[in-house]
């Protein structure tokens, strides 16, 4: 009898010393911090998707925009500019073959007819264009016109790309991916979004490859005033079609460096971790070696940065999502995932830990 009050005195004891030196360390929820008055100050689930579904009405109204642009203007085609290199042909007259490249204002000049506007104009247009002028000194001109060389409405990609630069769009119906197939496709480092700045101009862009600072603030813009786009939307999946995003002259596409995650509380290895394209909260989980047993699933915390020290927090239900009864959560850089811990599971859990240092070791409820 004496025996085995002395080891339950051990086991006392043994959980004492671990309390006090932090082995047993308890994750308390917001529901038991805001019990206790502890709770910090956060906003509510309406913030915390707030800039998820600002961003999503930017790029429907510009996708909208930009199609009923091209539709107004009739079938696609490309809209010659200044720099682009026009072709001639002119049937059985050799002498009116040339190669003529548009001039800053917009206007070419052609044997016999001079100055011809160009800018603006379809192949088939300044076709047209030529050929009427051409009747004035010619029979039935039979000309042909053609691009040899596409240097006008050009758009950039930098960042985490194979092959950042300029690129010209030359249809007009390019979309954003393929541009990104045409740049190599983004880079090890990237990360999910990719962020469209409309119209910015390429002059910034082409200093930003060689310039940190110039870098650094096109990052900045974009992250104010540019118009995120999420990677995988964009590939889509067998339940989802693509993302068709089209682009415009002047557009920059920025591909930012992969941010990071936090998750922390009930799991097996907390830490930082790479936040990959399709990242979840269950993938950050997995990520983090899944849960301990003394994780309390039903109310798993995701802490998000709002920008000028504000931030938001939702609940979340795991069991909900793993039963599909509830959505998984898209992460973002720099959001952080609390597993808080139940009470019964928790104390379980820490006991057997105890016991385990002085009797030997007890299989942990799974």
């Amino acid at each position: 009898m004496k025996h085995q009050v002395h080891r339950v005195s051990l086991v006392l004891v043994a959980s004492l010393i671990c309390i006090e030196l932090g082995c047993l360390r308890y994750v308390p929820s917001r529901r038991e911090l805001a019990k206790e008055g502890d709770a910090p100050a956060y906003a509510g689930e309406e913030a915390f998707y707030s800039l998820e579904r600002i961003q999503e009405k930017r790029l429907n109204e510009i996708i909208a925009r930009r199609n009923a642009e091209r539709a107004g203007r009739g079938p696609s085609s490309y809209r010659i500019g200044a720099a682009d290199l026009i072709e001639f042909t002119v049937f059985d007259v050799p002498e009116l073959n040339v190669k003529v490249r548009v001039r800053p204002a917009g206007d070419i000049t052609l044997p016999l007819i001079g100055s011809v506007t160009a800018q603006g104009k379809t192949e088939a247009e300044l076709q047209d264009e030529v050929t009427r002028r051409l009747k004035n000194f010619l029979h039935s001109p039979q000309v042909q016109v053609y691009i040899a060389e596409y240097s006008a409405n050009k758009v950039w990609v930098i960042g985490e790309i194979q092959k950042p630069g300029a690129y010209p769009l030359i249809r007009d119906d390019y979309s954003l991916i393929e541009l990104l197939a045409e740049a190599g496709g983004r880079t090890d480092k990237a990360s999910g979004i990719l962020i469209l700045i409309p119209d910015a101009s390429p002059g910034i862009a082409e200093i930003a490859q060689s310039d940190p600072a110039v870098r650094t603030q096109l990052a900045q813009a974009a992250a104010h005033n540019g118009i995120e786009i999420h990677f995988d939307d964009l590939v889509g999946s067998v339940s989802k079609p693509p993302l068709y995003v089209p682009l415009r002259a002047g557009d920059t596409i920025v591909a930012s460096e992969s941010g990071m995650v936090q998750v922390d509380g009930e799991v097996n290895r907390p830490g930082s971790y790479q936040l990959a394209s399709r990242m979840t909260l269950i993938g950050a989980i997995a990520a983090a070696s899944g849960l301990t047993y003394s994780a309390n699933v039903k109310e798993v915390e995701v802490v998000r940065e709002l920008g000028s020290g504000q931030k938001s927090l939702i609940t979340v239900d795991l069991e909900r999502i793993a039963l599909r009864e509830g959505n998984d959560i898209r992460l973002r850089n720099g959001d952080v995932v609390l597993v808080p811990s139940a009470p019964g599971r928790f104390f379980t859990r820490q006991t057997i830990n105890v016991v385990n240092t002085v009797f030997g070791r007890i299989p942990v409820p799974q």
